[in-house]
């Protein structure tokens, strides 16, 4: 340690304060990143949960406008009517007049035979059979295999019924969980991916979403699973998982829920760069002003006495030691 004694007081003073200093800038810094990621983890987690809200309401209220929408149907006049004259034509015009879109809902019209009155196919019509013989409204997840990949339906179907209680036929509407689908539940919310996932694979997605490993030990087939905030490719995630139970005996379909946090974590880092920054340079201000202070009042006298030591050390006896106001304590 003999190389510090040969260091000026000065330098000493100066790397004492910035030590001191620094240390403080430290435990700022640490704070500092513990409180933004406190609360971009808050942040993440409401809009997470607002997400998926949002798309629970959302999927209800199309289910909700699917059986309205049939009620209204098969409520009509001149549709049972059509129905029970077997009248393609008629069940088509009346079909075209709702609000269904044809491009969005599979829609399937039988008579009391079976017979088809209006789009559907063999399979939808064998299918659409045994509601005939039930009351109400019918709704059901359906499960198909298409080109070998499986596909998830929403599917709702009622009897048509006369004035007098005769089946004349029967109506389903059925909409496929696709992309557009899936675009539909996320409506105008920003930053926020959907995907279809049936026994660890995507068979449907609103963008591409992040290539995450699925863990299926980690899913509850009854309620929502929340994950934790994840990096993929670069891009800060949270998620979730929303469970869609078609049957006890077969594995559920789960909706991925991401939300991207790229706009919190780049706050978060600017936040953090700038306090940072505002941090050093008032640092660096203060330094100067304490450096200036303690130099006058302390180090200058000091140096200014080791010099006349050395001075009369010399043999200079001439020269005197000045007193000042500072070194009286203050009193003349």
């Amino acid at each position: 340690m003999r190389w510090l004694r040969n260091i000026g007081l000065n330098i000493k003073l100066t790397l004492v304060i910035l030590g001191v200093l620094g240390l403080f800038l430290i435990a700022t810094i640490i704070l500092l990143v513990y409180s933004t990621q406190s609360f971009t983890s808050e942040i993440g987690n409401e809009r997470i949960e607002d997400a998926v809200t949002t798309i629970q309401n959302t999927l209800t209220t199309i289910q909700s406008q699917i059986v309205t929408d049939i009620e209204l149907l098969v409520a009509d006049i001149a549709f049972f009517q059509a129905v029970g004259r077997r009248d393609v034509t008629r069940v088509s015009e009346i079909i075209a007049r709702t609000n269904l879109d044809t491009n969005l809902y599979d829609i399937t019209v039988v008579d009391g035979d079976g017979n088809r009155l209006f789009g559907g196919d063999d399979q939808a019509i064998d299918a659409l059979a045994p509601q005939m013989l039930h009351d109400g409204i019918n709704s059901e997840w359906v499960i198909k295999v298409v080109d070998g990949q499986t596909q998830l339906y929403i599917s709702d179907a009622a009897q048509v019924v006369s004035v007098t209680g005769n089946v004349l036929g029967a109506l389903r509407i059925v909409r496929h969980l696709d992309q557009a689908f899936l675009q539909r539940l996320v409506g105008e919310q920003r930053r926020v991916s959907v995907g279809l996932l049936y026994e660890q694979q995507v068979v449907a997605q609103t963008i591409p979403i992040p290539a995450i490993e699925f863990d299926s030990h980690a899913l509850n087939r009854d309620n929502i699973t929340y994950m934790p905030s994840f990096n993929a490719d670069g891009i800060p995630y949270i998620g979730a998982y929303m469970p869609i139970v078609v049957s006890q005996s077969r594995a559920p379909f789960y909706l991925l829920v991401f939300v991207e946090l790229s706009e919190l974590y780049n706050f978060q880092n600017t936040i953090l760069a700038n306090t940072v920054a505002v941090f050093v340079l008032l640092m660096t201000v203060t330094v100067a002003a304490i450096y200036f202070v303690i130099y006058q009042i302390v180090i200058k006298p000091i140096l200014r006495l080791r010099e006349i030591a050395q001075e009369m050390t010399g043999g200079q006896y001439e020269r005197r030691i000045p007193v000042t106001y500072f070194i009286m304590g203050g009193h003349r």
